[in-house]
């Protein structure tokens, strides 16, 4: 907005010359000056929409709306706040039409809008429309609100959960490694214990040497003894098979003795 302009007190304008308006406690707000003499406005302008339009609040402006109309009959138009450069109060033209703040366009002629009681009921409907559109907006952002709370929760005390269990899982992991310290650091004396026997009961043996000359001398005893049972039961074979010999002889002759004593 170009604010360089310097701020000019509104001028009232009416149809009828002889019409007067009484002082409005409108003349109070920031947004309107004094009142100055009335002249003759017989024409009306085409309106100028490129005026730099000053933000001001649409809750004072209808609060000064409310406080002048039930007194002079004046309504603003809230759905666009007044020119900073020129404003003046609005003055009843008939019994169902209201003419808005005088305006300049950029000629720097006033310019007059009218307002219809159909568009001032049209922009309330618009109003509560937007008003329902936003109770709405407001209903599904709490239930969206809601919902990603309670899925904000319940990942929550899932991870608590998993994060138990992993804590859990860590604990018996860090049990199972003491335990195997445990064992394997006994597991190191008992065999030193052991190793160390061994060496006392070798050394209490002499050393190998003496075994192994046992154990070859052993080996000859046996072969010797193996060889004389051979031998013994070559011999006992041998006189086996001289007994069978005999006995088939002493058959013969037996047999010879008695087919003698037969013929006799």
């Amino acid at each position: 907005m170009d604010s360089s302009l310097p701020f000019q007190r509104p001028k009232i304008r009416l149809r009828s010359s002889s019409a007067t308006l009484p002082r409005s406690p409108v003349h109070s707000s920031p947004l309107v000056g004094p009142q100055e003499p009335i002249k003759k406005h017989r024409h009306h302008h085409s309106v100028h929409t490129h005026h730099h339009v000053t933000h001001i609040s649409r809750r004072h402006a209808k609060e000064s709306q409310q406080s002048s109309g039930d007194k002079t009959g004046v309504y603003w138009d809230l759905s666009k706040p007044p020119s900073r450069v020129e404003q003046s109060d609005s003055s009843p033209i008939d019994g169902n039409r209201r003419v808005s703040p005088a305006r300049r366009d950029g000629r720097g002629r006033d310019v007059s809008v009218t307002i219809e009681p159909e568009d001032i009921a049209k922009e309330r409907q618009k109003g509560r429309i937007r008003d329902k559109e936003l109770r709405e907006s407001l209903q599904a952002l709490s239930d969206q609100s809601m919902k990603t709370t309670r899925q904000l929760d319940d990942l929550y005390y899932s991870i608590l959960e998993k994060l138990s269990v992993l804590q859990s899982t860590i604990s018996n992991l860090q049990d199972l490694s003491s335990m195997t310290k445990n064992l394997h650091t006994e597991f190191q004396k008992e065999t030193s214990t052991f190793e160390a026997d061994m060496r006392e009961q070798i050394e209490a043996f002499g050393g190998f040497d003496n075994p192994k000359q046992r154990i070859g001398d052993f080996e000859k005893r046996v072969k010797t003894s193996k060889a004389k049972a051979d031998e013994l039961s070559a011999r006992l074979e041998s006189a086996r098979a001289r007994v069978l010999t005999l006995e088939a002889e002493e058959k013969e002759y037996q047999d010879m003795v008695s087919r003698q004593v037969d013929f006799e």
